[in-house]
Parts: structure tokens; sequence; C-alpha cells
């Protein structure tokens, strides 16, 4: 009895890791949690990863909203300056973005909208739960 109990309590927690979306840029997948930060890690074509760091996010399964953040990937960008990311990456290839969830509890699509740098948000993307 006591290991179908705790059995249930692990099976009713969603895992981060399970959380993978699909783009028509490629697949996102919720990849880690760094402090009260999530890293969602976007995987274009021809392999170059994008993460997307969102302060605030992690361990947050049943209140998504509106959520701001930043976006790096490696190698040299148009940004005047470089930014180091959470996990460690820096690279003057980054901006801002922000992810709107379709509903607050997970499972749930998501849009997404990127700057570059500083500057204006532009064309969103959007992510369908795997």
């Amino acid at each position: 009895m006591r290991h179908a109990l705790c059995l249930c309590t692990l099976l009713a927690l969603p895992a981060h890791a399970d959380e993978v979306w699909d783009t028509p840029t490629g697949p996102v997948v919720y990849e880690s949690e760094i402090g009260d930060a999530a890293v969602l890690v976007l995987t274009q074509p021809d392999g170059t990863r994008v993460e997307m760091v969102f302060p605030g996010l992690a361990g947050n399964y049943d209140n998504r909203r509106l959520h701001g953040g930043y976006w790096v990937t490696p190698g040299d960008g148009p940004c005047p300056a470089a930014l180091t990311s959470h996990s460690g990456l820096t690279s003057s290839d980054w901006g801002r973005v922000q992810i709107v969830f379709d509903r607050p509890a997970f499972p749930t699509a998501f849009t997404a909208t990127f700057s570059e740098c500083f500057g204006a948000f532009v064309a969103p993307l959007r992510a369908e739960i795997r």
C-alpha cells in the first residue's frame, strides 16, 4: 500500500522533462530549472539551441499566463554587449521573449514572441503540446 501511494503521488506531479511542444521551427523542451527560472530550449532544424529563460516560472504548473524572459543562443549576434544566461551560456546573440499560455494549467500550448536584443517584439511562434 505504501508503495502504491508513493507511486500515485509521483504520477500526480507533472515532470517538466515531459513538457514538449512542436513549433514550425523545431521542438521546444522544458529542459531544466535553475533557481526560480524555467529553461525551455528550442532546437532549430540545423541543430542550433535557443535557450529561453523565464524567471519565476519554475515549478509553476497550474497558474501560467504571460511570462517574460530572455533568449540566448551561441554565437556572434547583433547585440552591443554579451549576455550570460542562468546556465552560463555567454553570447551577443540574445533578446527578450514573452510567452503566453493558452490555459493556466499543465498541459497547454503557448505562443511566444521574440525581440532581438532590446528591440521590438516580432512575429509570434506557435507551440502545440506534443
